[in-house]
């Protein structure tokens, strides 16, 4: 009777174990399965750490700086350390390493055509440094650093597009999730209708056909249902995307952030804003005055140049052994009297790829005051397609009203009925087809504004 008591008892408390787990798990599940509310702000700062378009013009800005160092460290005094150990008996090379080990011996002019095989060993310390490169180096400097601007611009361009780019999307994701409700609720009044017909047919009331015309209106709500949450899953992973964030992570938008969406001020604002504003111009401005200081640099190669060199040797028979030191300094000048034309086709070409840009920036800005003229005038009409479609939505939605009370007290045919709901909607659908064409508008806009 104890065992049997014993043993109930341990059931008992494994039952109860193995119940933790499972709300455990449970409650795990849920929570794991819970989707984040993603905020606009969020949004955009993920979409600047992820985008892989961002993280290239990093990289190229990064890349750039280095080369403007580079170009800077052109006027400063280079030192080596070099070492060499050689073995030859090669007369010339054979003679000159007896001399720099400092143990020629007269007696040695005998075999001065075959001296054998001759070891030594070569330390060597030297500097150099250019004293006048004809202005070249200076503006190599001047070109890098203005490389360097454009690579920067190039960057604030790229953040600017990728985090417009998530702005678009989240908002895409937000009209996605109002259509869905539009259908939802479209979808509700499809079925309100159905049951109300089935329900009036077998009253007496109604005809099959009204009954049969609500179930087929019924479908075709259940359809467009489908279609918005394909559509609503479809505009998330293109978020996530924009976002650089990986298409399995739930995700929940804010439609509060439609209200922060605002269109204002003149197209004259907005284009002055463009020329003044946008970095994909001002990259071009840069490599303007990139090819401006090449063609220097091009010119310069027409001048003389001067550097000073010196060095300290030290060369032994074997290492550990006596020997020589020595060393070496002088001053050298050059100056290309003639190359063939060379220096002069460089000149050439350097500007012509200078006048290249300039009219590539002077087509760029027509472009861009374009895009921002295309892009207002965009915004402005969708804006007021919006207001029309509210408008509409409230009409329809009165007008339905009516039809159902009319419907209901037998005043009204279910074709009326079904008429109504339809309009209202396609009322919807158009409303929320201006809305997304509206804030995608707002973004075009501000990103061809220089925003």
């Amino acid at each position: 009777m104890i065992i049997e008591r014993r043993e109930c008892a341990v059931s008992r408390g494994r039952l109860a174990a193995v119940a933790a787990v499972a709300l455990a798990c449970a409650i795990f599940a849920g929570e794991a399965g819970a989707a984040e509310l993603l905020t606009l702000e969020r949004c955009e700062a993920e979409a600047a750490a992820n985008n892989p378009g961002l993280k290239a013009a990093e990289k190229g800005r990064t890349a750039a700086e280095w080369r403007r160092a580079e170009a800077k460290s052109a006027r400063l005094p280079k030192f080596t350390l070099s070492g060499s150990a050689v073995s030859t008996d090669n007369p010339t090379i054979s003679f000159m390493s007896v001399l720099n080990q400092e143990r020629f011996d007269p007696a040695m002019m005998g075999s001065i055509n075959d001296p054998g095989a001759t070891a030594n060993f070569n330390a060597r310390f030297g500097f150099e440094i250019p004293l006048s490169a004809g202005g070249a180096i200076r503006h190599g400097i001047r070109a890098a650093r203005a490389a360097a601007g454009a690579a920067a611009h190039s960057e604030e361009d790229a953040r600017r597009r990728a985090r417009r780019s998530a702005r678009a999307a989240y908002f895409g994701a937000v009209v996605a999730e109002e259509k869905t409700e539009a259908a939802g609720a479209a979808l509700e009044a499809a079925r309100a209708h159905a049951a109300l017909a089935a329900s009036m047919r077998d009253a007496g009331l109604t005809v099959e056909s009204d009954s049969l015309s609500a179930a087929a209106r019924l479908a075709e709500m259940e359809e467009l249902k489908l279609t918005a949450d394909n559509e609503a899953a479809l505009a998330k992973a293109e978020l996530l995307m924009a976002m650089g964030a990986y298409q399995g992570r739930e995700i929940e938008v804010d439609r509060s952030a439609l209200e922060r969406v605002e269109f204002d001020g003149a197209l004259e604002e907005y284009i002055e804003s463009a020329m003044k504003n946008r970095p994909d111009l001002k990259a071009i401005e840069e490599a303007v005055k990139a090819a401006s200081e090449a063609e220097r640099i091009e010119a310069a190669a027409g001048r003389p140049t001067v550097g000073a060199a010196a060095h300290a040797d030290v060369d032994r028979r074997r290492i550990g052994s006596g020997g020589g030191e020595s060393w070496f300094a002088g001053v050298a000048a050059n100056f290309s009297v003639y190359d063939g034309g060379r220096a002069g086709a460089r000149r050439a070409a350097a500007r012509a790829e200078r006048e290249r840009l300039e009219w590539a920036l002077e087509q760029a800005r027509q472009a861009a005051e374009m895009e921002t003229r295309r892009a207002y005038y965009g915004a402005s009409a969708a804006k007021k397609k919006m207001d029309a479609a509210a408008r509409a939505v409230e009409q329809a939605e009165a007008a339905a009203r009516i039809v159902n009370n009319r419907y209901a007290n037998g005043l009204a045919v279910s074709v009326e009925v079904l008429s109504a709901e339809a309009e209202l909607t396609r009322a919807k659908l158009r409303r929320l087809a201006a809305l997304s064409e509206f804030v995608v508008g707002v973004e075009t806009l501000a990103l061809a504004a220089g925003k």
